[in-house]
């Protein structure tokens, strides 16, 4: 388990390849002026699949014997920032898809929000479980928020968890 787990973070020389390569095709779109939306959700939505596995992982990884016992917590301290960048992600991807179209699935104290906006609800959620400042209005965005917190508090009980474990193990 413990050199699968790193294997599936490391990536492989292909993947690399191609991401930077997506990366550079989109860096060449925006200097030509062109739309670069679908290149962006794809970054996004890969991004989201990766943090889905990461977070299977973390919680399979508590179940493992770990002869280092500050792995874990170093992975979770390393995913936060992931978490983050793809649920921020989330927000304004579908937020403003239809805002688009004159609706809107989060409502912000300061409208109309800017990017920052989504990413900063999403930041806030480390500290309160629920994004500050913004209120999801519809199901699938309030859905989203749970899901979120959800994730956050799974989290916490993680770190608290293999805490525990290593002070009772000393």
């Amino acid at each position: 388990m413990h050199g699968f787990f790193f294997a599936t973070f490391s990536g492989n020389l292909v993947l690399r390849l191609a991401m930077v390569l997506l990366v550079l095709l989109l860096l060449v779109r925006v200097l030509r002026g062109r739309p670069i939306r679908f290149g962006c959700d794809l970054l996004g939505a890969l991004l989201s699949l990766r943090c889905a596995l990461q977070f299977l992982l973390l919680n399979l990884l508590l179940l493992a014997p770990l002869k280092s016992g500050g792995l874990l917590l170093v992975q979770l301290v390393l995913f936060l920032p992931v978490i983050t960048i793809d649920f921020g992600w989330l927000y304004w991807r579908f937020d403003s898809g239809r805002r688009r179209r004159g609706l809107s699935h989060i409502r912000f104290d300061e409208e109309p929000p800017q990017a920052f906006d989504y990413f900063h609800a999403a930041a806030n959620a480390l500290l309160q479980f629920d994004p500050s400042g913004a209120k999801a209005i519809t199901r699938p965005m309030k859905a989203l928020f749970v899901l979120h917190g959800v994730v956050m508090m799974d989290l916490v009980a993680l770190t608290l968890s293999r805490a525990i474990g290593l002070a009772s193990s000393r």
